[in-house]
């Protein structure tokens, strides 16, 4: 799976800093960070903040300043990088101002498709073919087809495979989910692509999250109705990440009517 875009990250503050004579104090950095904003480089590598204080308060002022471009830093696989650098992105995110409240219900939607307009209108006297089949079945096949067609199509959640050990696949009828509706994708499509997760929902909206970030395409599977903090896990990386572009999330779970 591939971007659309190449993705730059600039290392000048930190790589270009460690030429021989050539140093570079906080303001200077800033400047430089600035004009990096202003190039529309994705990522600044700010410096190594455990080298010195004022590289730190220099990675500090970076992260805190610089809005339109994403802000790293170099730490070693040691606690006491990785304490400095950590410590330094606190900062600068604690300094940021809060969200307007008006904006409590962005991203939560789509903002460019409404799914009540009339794009989406079924026809007045709809012409059924077939057998008459079940809601289930019909949701059992729309998943089929589209993982034939697209191969970047990925499911996984509670319960949703046929076997959770991929050796006893063909031993087995197999579950597909309590309500049946991922019945056989598994067989047909691999363990690879069809799986169960934990019974963590977090867990399962951050893995898919970070499938859609890659371009997958990731219907994630929860039985438990919808929870504000699923919701915000969302929405905060979509703020946060800024500058990634849109990917589909989409989440599969059951309602039923009182």
């Amino acid at each position: 799976m591939t971007l659309d875009r190449v993705l730059i990250l600039d290392t000048t503050l930190r790589d270009g800093e460690g030429s021989p004579g050539f140093h570079l104090d906080a303001n200077s950095k800033i400047r430089i960070a600035r004009q990096l904003e202003k190039l529309g480089v994705d990522v600044i590598e700010a410096g190594f903040p455990v080298s010195s204080r004022g590289d730190f308060e220099a990675c500090r002022r970076i992260a805190r300043e610089i809005r339109g471009t994403g802000v790293t830093a170099l730490a070693r696989a040691v606690r006491e990088d990785i304490d400095a650098e950590v410590n330094a992105a606190a900062d600068a995110a604690l300094a940021r101002p809060q969200p307007a409240p008006e904006t409590v219900s962005a991203h939560i939607v789509s903002p460019d498709v409404d799914p009540a307009s009339a794009a989406f209108d079924t026809e007045e006297a709809p012409a059924f073919t077939g057998e008459p089949t079940t809601m289930v079945d019909l949701i059992n096949a729309a998943l089929r087809d589209e993982m034939a067609r697209d191969a970047r199509i990925a499911v996984w959640g509670e319960d949703v495979a046929d076997a959770s050990r991929a050796e006893v696949l063909a031993e087995c009828k197999g579950k597909g989910g309590v309500f049946k509706v991922t019945a056989g994708l598994q067989k047909a499509f691999g363990p690879a692509r069809v799986f169960n997760s934990p019974l963590a929902e977090a867990g399962i909206v951050g893995r898919a999250i970070g499938w859609a970030a890659w371009e997958s395409r990731p219907p994630s599977s929860s039985r438990s109705t919808p929870s504000p903090r699923r919701w915000s896990l969302r929405i905060r990386f979509r703020a946060r990440s800024r500058r990634m572009g849109r990917r589909p999330f989409p989440e599969r779970r059951a309602f039923r009517a009182s």
